[in-house]
């Protein structure tokens, strides 16, 4: 009878040690990709927010000047972007990508913008919120051929008041949006595919015709604050992105190259976070450059700490 009443123990003795075999295989087998999805991802977002507000610059009666100047022609400065400004009256504006090759990067699909309450609401007032909508919104990296895809619809609201052009032109100090959505569809590679929301704080400065974002986390998801992004990885686990501190790109760069800045992915069913630090070289270490080489990430269990260094481009 005593052997017998030992068998309970036992077993959770074996139970305990078949999981904890399990966690050190997955910590030893981990490969960082949802750190190197988010990154990718919110570089995306953040290029096309960055385009949006270009192309409103760029347009007087979206951003909110007078209507007495003269018509313009449908032309941007923005790289393999063509416009379709067919119902610009009624505030809205639609990007199409066309697949020119710009910086690297090869574009297509298209993002329509509508500016809600056009157009009694102009762009340049605070509070005015657009509606972003993803239309099979591609980018394609010419390094080596991986691509991301999003689709869906998002919100950006100008906390700040003034526009892009007052930024650039007018010596305003900066510029705040706030952009928010909620289970943007994204297929990477073609195939696997994720689920993203988000809520991220984007404050723009400007200096020597250099745009300088500095992004903050608006959230609270699974227990954390600050969260930037959360939902489901292309393994579908639940996931958040949490900024600890703000990541900071500037436009000589691009969106998908912070300077600086860390967040923390943590993901469903690992008893680890992944640590993603921005703005190193290719051995890991901070970088001083004005365009890094890449991130590194860890992850520790116990006493270990694994490492891996991602490039940008």
């Amino acid at each position: 009878m005593k052997h017998i009443a030992m068998w309970p123990v036992l077993l959770l003795f074996l139970t305990g040690i078949e999981t904890g075999c399990k966690k050190k295989k997955e910590f030893n087998q981990e490969s960082a990709q949802s750190c190197v999805d988010a990154r990718m991802v919110q570089g995306e977002n953040d290029e096309v927010v960055k385009d949006i507000n270009i192309a409103i610059m760029e347009d007087f009666l979206l951003r909110g000047r007078g209507t007495s100047q003269p018509a313009q022609v449908a032309a941007t400065s923005l790289c393999g972007v063509t416009l379709d400004t067919t119902k610009v009256t009624s505030g809205i504006l639609t990007m199409l990508y066309n697949g020119n090759n710009c910086y690297g990067r090869t574009r297509t699909g298209s993002v329509k913008l509508t500016i809600l309450n056009y157009p009694l609401a102009k762009w340049k007032n605070t509070g005015t919120v657009v509606r972003i909508e993803f239309n099979k919104y591609k980018m394609v990296r010419s390094s080596d051929g991986k691509s991301v895809e999003i689709n869906g619809t998002e919100e950006m609201k100008n906390l700040s008041g003034n526009t892009w052009f007052e930024l650039w032109y007018m010596s305003q100090p900066s510029v705040v949006d706030q952009v928010s959505g909620t289970e943007l569809n994204v297929k990477f590679d073609n195939t696997a595919t994720a689920i993203f929301s988000f809520d991220r704080k984007l404050t723009y400065t400007y200096s020597n015709n250099v745009t300088t974002c500095r992004v903050e986390g608006m959230a609270s998801q699974g227990g954390k604050n600050n969260v930037e992004n959360w939902g489901q990885t292309r393994d579908g686990n639940v996931f958040t992105s949490q900024v600890v501190e703000s990541p900071v790109w500037k436009s000589e760069c691009g969106a998908m190259a912070p300077l600086s800045g860390q967040v923390w992915v943590k993901e469903e069913g690992k008893d680890f976070d992944l640590k993603c630090f921005f703005g190193v070289k290719s051995d890991g270490t901070a970088s001083a450059e004005n365009c890094p080489f890449g991130f590194r990430t860890e992850w520790s269990r116990k006493k270990r700490t694994n490492t891996r260094v991602f490039g940008y481009y």
